[in-house]
């Protein structure tokens, strides 16, 4: 979950402490969580949440819970679905 939280936080340019200030917790606290050396309680997360703009359960989320072959699948449908629609509109500028 904290390298989750970490990730998140750097990917909206805050620093530990900002995103301390900002939910009322001690910069040392936040590090402890990235760290994986402490959890924070159900309302620290929440405020993590709410600040960082990211739902909850994104933070329990494992680096690569999407298998190469389920990513395979959804390149596959993606691109069938934009040739179709490319299909239909050529078809209709005809």
């Amino acid at each position: 979950m904290g390298s989750n939280i970490k990730k998140y936080r750097i990917q909206k340019g805050m620093t530990q402490n900002q995103l301390a200030e900002k939910i009322d917790v001690s910069f040392r606290y936040i590090g402890f969580i990235e760290n994986g050396q402490s959890y924070p309680s159900p309302n620290v997360l929440d405020s993590i949440s709410k600040e960082l703009n990211v739902p909850i359960y994104v933070f329990f989320m494992k680096k690569d819970s999407i298998t190469d072959e389920r990513k395979e699948a959804n390149k596959k449908l993606i691109t069938d679905v934009l040739n179709d629609a490319i299909s239909k509109i050529n078809e209709s500028l005809r």
